[in-house]
């Protein structure tokens, strides 16, 4: 018998036993406010959502292993040795980070975060949250949960990067804010326009830039001094990525016959390069702000006495940006779908305050956001990083050609030929994928509305079996629709939710 091997399995049973059995009760926050208890491999999976298409990858990319006596360890150093955590609770899960609420023995409460796989690069995302958090917080004011420890290293005892800080005090404003009056809504909103200053902006650290291969590569992440070096360089990023790292594959959408190709990619890449100086001209105002990239009910904390803002949470993948590539307005402020239409109505008039009220705080933003042009740019820029990954290369076409057909609107320089054009080939393949795109969009959509299945796929984990039944069902009708088993094959291909 090997004695080494022997002992080198006990030490691994024993370690396995002692993570099997967590020395801390471990519950998981329910959307409904209330808890239930898991075992510690609920910590680290993902339960919240499940997908109808690619969800072994999408499932995997939410999954984040750690040593979770190292986590309570790190926050013994916080609320001191003596101390130990006698509750943990996993909060309701975000797509790109793990939170738990760790409760001391002090009757202190602390909050621990560690990033997914999704979240962006390695050392880069945690690294940059810590230090606009710091920035904001003690600079500027905002009100924002301190940050007691964190680490940008996965080689750590920990086997992750964390970020350890004060709860954030108060409720989150999502469980009042159909309950209160409109008049303090309006107040709340006056307390998140408050202008924040501007800095040189540094590297990008949102995950299109680092994706996958564009990890390990020399990309040009900034900083830009013009919106034209910005929308130039995702498209020079891109075009070499594409050289070094894209393969055919099938797109059913262009071609039962024949795959995309990397040099058509890059073909299309080329295009967009040559018109980015001209449909930027116009927009050369790098007025940067720090944006908080997910700025729903449920990350902002009140005082429920006061109505207060008490807290925002949640700022990983935020960065500093030019104004013209953020989003309008915060996702809170959302009109929503179907609902009835007092609340719509409601809805539509704190929207419409906000904006007000951002033009006479925040004029260089609203000249930005003013320019009729502004979501047509935002959208053609926002479709260059990873569009390959992301499988947008029609929608990036399709922007080009909208951008020649409004040339003289979107450079605003009347006489001024475009550089680029589409031959009738070109146009009439673009116009079959289009119709066929949209048919399925369209079939998506109704799906959606008819609560069936959520556009995307994304359903609750509860929802799954019945979605896919569904899916199944409709599917079999779409291919039924086909009028010969060329077409049948097509239909099936295209299928979204498979």
């Amino acid at each position: 018998m090997n004695i080494a091997r022997v002992a080198r399995h006990l030490q691994t049973r024993s370690i396995r036993e002692i993570h099997s059995n967590p020395v801390v009760p471990l519950f998981k926050a329910t959307e409904n406010g209330s808890e239930e208890p898991i075992d510690e491999a609920d910590l680290y999976t993902y339960h919240r959502y499940r997908w109808l298409g690619g969800e072994d990858e999408k499932l995997a990319k939410r999954h984040r292993r750690f040593d979770l006596n190292a986590l309570l360890a790190a926050a013994r150093q916080v609320t001191g040795n003596d101390s130990k955590c006698v509750k943990l609770v996993k909060c309701v899960e975000g797509q790109y980070r793990k939170a738990f609420v760790l409760s001391m023995d002090t009757g202190e409460q602390l909050a621990a975060r560690l990033p997914n796989p999704n979240a962006g690069p390695a050392f880069f995302t945690t690294a940059s949250e810590v230090a606009t958090r710091h920035f904001l917080r003690d600079i500027l004011g905002v009100p924002i949960p301190r940050v007691h420890a964190w680490s940008c290293e996965a080689s750590n005892p920990v086997g992750a990067e964390y970020i350890i800080e004060e709860k954030a005090p108060g409720i989150p404003l999502g469980h009042v804010w159909n309950q209160i009056t409109k008049a303090t809504q309006l107040r709340i909103i006056d307390q998140l326009i408050a202008p924040l200053s501007s800095f040189a902006l540094g590297p990008v650290n949102g995950p299109d830039f680092w994706e996958n291969e564009r990890a390990m590569m020399e990309l040009d992440r900034g900083p830009w001094r013009t919106v034209t070096e910005y929308a130039v360089c995702i498209g020079k990023n891109e075009h070499e990525w594409s050289r070094l790292h894209a393969k055919p594959r099938m797109n059913y959408h262009r071609s039962l016959d024949h795959p995309e190709t990397p040099g058509d990619y890059i073909f299309l890449l080329e295009r967009y390069i040559a018109v980015a100086p001209y449909v930027t001209s116009k927009t050369q105002n790098l007025s940067n702000r720090i944006a908080h990239p997910d700025l729903h009910l449920d990350n902002i904390f009140i005082d429920p006495d006061t109505n207060r803002i008490t807290g925002i949470i949640d700022w990983q993948r935020a960065s500093v940006s030019p104004v013209l590539f953020q989003r309008v307005y915060p996702q809170m402020l959302e009109v929503t779908r179907g609902e009835a239409d007092e609340r719509r109505q409601r809805e539509k008039e704190l929207l419409d305050y906000y904006c007000r009220a951002v033009k006479v705080a925040d004029p260089l933003r609203w000249e930005v956001d003013d320019d009729p042009c502004a979501s047509f740019k935002r959208r053609l820029l926002s479709l260059v990083p990873c569009c390959w990954d992301h499988k947008n290369q029609f929608s990036l076409r399709n922007a080009l050609v909208e951008a020649i057909a409004r040339w003289d609107e979107v450079t605003g320089h009347r006489g001024v030929s475009c550089p680029i054009r589409f031959t009738d080939k070109e146009l009439l393949q673009h116009q079959d994928e289009m119709e066929l795109i949209e048919g399925v969009s369209a079939v998506m959509r109704q799906l959606d509305d008819a609560g069936l299945i959520p556009f995307g796929g994304m359903v609750r984990r509860e929802d799954y079996e019945r979605a896919r039944q569904v899916s199944n069902h409709f599917k079999q009708e779409f291919v039924e629709l086909a009028e010969d088993d060329r077409q049948r094959e097509l239909h099936a291909r295209v299928w979204p939710y498979q």
